[in-house]
């Protein structure tokens, strides 16, 4: 009974130090415990790839001990390398997501008292795991990249404590690019976002190796830009119609260039246009372009000259002059307009009207000064207009055009500079009136039977 006695309450002193390599922290712990277990002061770690504490046994008690390290907990914490009478057992714990871990050690008396019991001794210590602490691009924010671009997107992570070699997955939509944090603690991934479909790319980033949960950042958006249509129903503030897919990128800037415009427009988003005169387009081919980012796009409109087919109608005149009378002259009418058409569908006033030109064939009754007989062109009134679906002008005077010089007929023209609707344009010619000149006199038709003459644009 007195040597059992003696066993558990002998004064066992002894001596664990605990050195932590790499981090440049070393600790030296005394255990004092009276027969039973004692706990000693494990240290506080970081949780980075490759820590190694080490543990070392120093027997004080003056009598001769064995010892044997027990699995440390949480089971996967590490694994005990070494051994041996040197005492030396190194814990390699650390590709963990614990938040704390623990480990112990059985000691026994090989001599002497109390050689049949052991003693188990403990310690405890926190694991500080790594964690994300921002993404940029950061939440709420989108990178917006023009597709086709060949810049590329940088996504930076960043690790507490400047955690080295830790691994880091980083993610935009289903674009992944695994990488390692350097000793900065920045991790950094770049994505050619520019050969992506256009849309909206969430960016994420995970440790993969931690417990530390998935952390979102921002989004990476990919655009492109698309001539919708134009819009000319006002001629003179004709609208190029452009969207932005998807709808929530924003276009920094964006030029416009057009005959006799150009301008400059900023935080373009979604639905958004610029207006031109299109009065101003030359004949033939006329570049209209957007530049945006590293990008341009091109709509092509076309102002096309066009004289339409002459239309021909019999005009009756009735002269009260003895050997003359009723007479049949060929009236002729042809529209000189413009065709405005583009690249892209459009819609709106694309016909541009410009000239009317008539003419009267009369034969033999063509005035000459040498004979002094028949009709002049002063001798032939002439009026024009236009119609169109729900619209049109009025008549207006004809003046003399030299026309194309065939023989015994008779010219007349006018100009207009109008956009109207297009579809269902006609240009209407009409005689006022035919004055026949003979023997000194001048001789008005009456009647003047079918006096008008259309001629439908185009």
């Amino acid at each position: 009974m007195q040597s059992l006695m003696r066993k558990f309450f002998l004064l066992l002193t002894l001596l664990i130090s605990i050195t932590i390599s790499g981090l440049g922290y070393s600790q030296t712990v005394p255990i004092y415990f009276e027969g039973h277990g004692g706990i000693f002061g494990a240290p506080n770690v970081d949780a980075k790839s490759g820590t190694v504490v080490t543990f070392v046994v120093s027997n004080q008690s003056g009598k001769s001990i064995a010892w044997e390290w027990n699995t440390p907990s949480p089971s996967g914490t590490g694994v005990w390398t070494g051994g041996g009478k040197n005492g030396t057992l190194t814990l390699i714990p650390f590709n963990t997501n614990a938040a704390a871990y623990s480990v112990s050690v059985k000691i026994w008396y090989t001599e002497g008292e109390g050689g049949d019991g052991y003693y188990t001794m403990s310690g405890n210590g926190n694991i500080t795991q790594p964690s994300i602490q921002s993404i940029d691009p950061a939440s709420g924010t989108n990178v917006c990249v023009v597709k086709g671009s060949e810049n590329p997107v940088t996504v930076n992570v960043t690790i507490d404590h400047q955690w080295s070699k830790e691994p880091v997955r980083i993610e935009a939509g289903s674009h992944i690019e695994n990488t390692t944090t350097p000793s900065s603690g920045v991790a950094t991934a770049s994505f050619l976002a520019g050969s992506w479909t256009a849309g909206e790319y969430d960016v994420k980033a995970k440790l993969p190796k931690r417990s530390d949960p998935e952390k979102a950042g921002g989004k990476i958006v990919v655009y492109e830009v698309e001539a919708v249509n134009v819009n000319a129903t006002a001629p003179h503030s004709t609208k190029i119609n452009y969207h932005v897919e998807p709808s929530n990128a924003i276009i920094e800037s964006a030029t416009f260039t057009a005959p006799g415009k150009t301008e400059t427009k900023t935080n373009l988003s979604g639905d958004f246009y610029f207006t031109y005169d299109q009065a101003d387009l030359a004949t033939g081919s006329n570049t209209i372009r957007l530049e945006y980012s590293t990008k341009t796009l091109d709509v092509t409109a076309t102002r096309e000259n066009k004289l339409t087919p002459q239309e021909t109608e019999i005009v009756t005149a009735f002269f009260a002059i003895e050997g003359v009378g009723s007479r049949i002259y060929t009236h002729k009418l042809n529209e000189i307009y413009h065709k405005v058409s583009y690249s892209i569908s459009y819609s709106g006033y694309t016909i541009w009207i410009g000239k009317g030109h008539a003419a009267l064939f009369v034969g033999e009754d063509y005035y000459t000064i040498s004979t002094g007989i028949g009709i002049s062109g002063a001798g032939w009134a002439e009026s024009h207009k236009y119609t169109w679906a729900n619209g049109g002008t009025n008549y207006q005077g004809m003046t003399h055009s030299e026309g194309m010089g065939n023989p015994q007929t008779l010219y007349k023209q006018c100009s207009d500079n109008l956009w109207p609707l297009s579809g269902g344009i006609v240009g209407i010619a009409r005689v006022n009136s035919l004055i026949y000149q003979s023997g000194g006199g001048f001789y008005p038709a009456i009647p003047i039977l079918n006096r008008e003459i259309d001629r439908s644009i185009p």
